[in-house]
């Protein structure tokens, strides 16, 4: 099995670039329809799926999430508030130190479902999940386990202009794969 690494932080007050707002809404989707054109084979999976792969599955409050071992960074638990910024969007729960860097930690559950958001999700937050190479952070109520998954036990998505961020659905365990790169995409690249 993949090791998993947990640390925990303290974080520091310093101000990071500004956020951008990364909700998909109208002439977006086409931007992002070019850019998973990149990602996305033509078999219909994306290029980290060709073969086994294995996956982090953590919580979103009630929310059961697979993300693809391949793209991320660490798993840091909270023991701490987060340091907040005046101005940002209500998705930015703030910033926290990740070595010698700030991570931006967005609330996962209103960025990705706000319509389905529970006020009480900021009170389960534990763990936060890095992205490799990226200065941003997804909260998490909780990680469980890293586990292989075949391709084919996947129900791939289609359609990528409503929630891209999904790149597919595992029946068998209840939860939804995140396109990680699909995700970075619209924290960074395409500046929605």
């Amino acid at each position: 099995k993949p090791s998993i690494k947990l640390e925990s932080t303290v974080p520091e007050v310093s101000t990071p670039d500004a956020l951008q707002n990364p909700v998909i809404v109208g002439d977006h989707s086409e931007n992002l329809k070019a850019k998973i054109s990149d990602i996305w084979q033509e078999n219909g999976r994306p290029y980290w799926a060709q073969e086994r792969f294995d996956c982090l599955l953590f919580n979103v409050g009630k929310l059961r999430i697979a993300a693809p071992l391949v793209v991320l960074g660490t798993i840091l638990k909270v023991d701490t508030n987060f340091t907040t910024l005046a101005g940002q969007p209500d998705w930015s729960l703030g910033i926290m130190k990740n070595g010698k860097t700030n991570l931006q930690i967005v609330d996962t559950a209103k960025w990705l479902m706000p319509e389905k958001y529970e006020a009480g999700f900021k009170e389960s937050i534990r763990f936060v999940i890095s992205f490799m190479d990226l200065e941003w952070g997804l909260a998490c109520s909780d990680v469980q386990s890293a586990m292989t998954m075949e391709p084919g036990n996947v129900k791939w998505r289609v359609n990528h202009k409503v929630r891209p961020w999904i790149a597919g659905t595992v029946i068998d365990e209840m939860c939804c794969i995140l396109d990680m790169e699909i995700l970075r995409l619209m924290l960074t690249d395409i500046g929605l």
